[in-house]
């Protein structure tokens, strides 16, 4: 970018977190760092398990709303 040199990089490299960095400067799409699980991992458990998963969690919060 013409408008960054190298050494500005570089601080950004040191000051941000890998995917803040890969977001905002190489315009990469990245995963939260704060999520509970990535993409990756709901597809090891396979679609009935991320189902079900799914459906405790909503039956969950609508006992806790009531």
């Amino acid at each position: 970018m013409p408008w960054l040199n190298t050494e500005d990089l570089a601080e950004q490299r040191e000051m941000l977190t890998e995917a803040q960095y890969a977001q905002l400067h190489l315009n990469r799409w990245v995963e939260s760092e704060d999520r509970l699980t990535s993409v990756d991992d709901l597809r090891a458990f396979g679609p009935v398990c991320v189902f079900r998963l799914l459906r405790e969690r909503c039956w969950r919060a609508t006992r806790s709303a009531a």
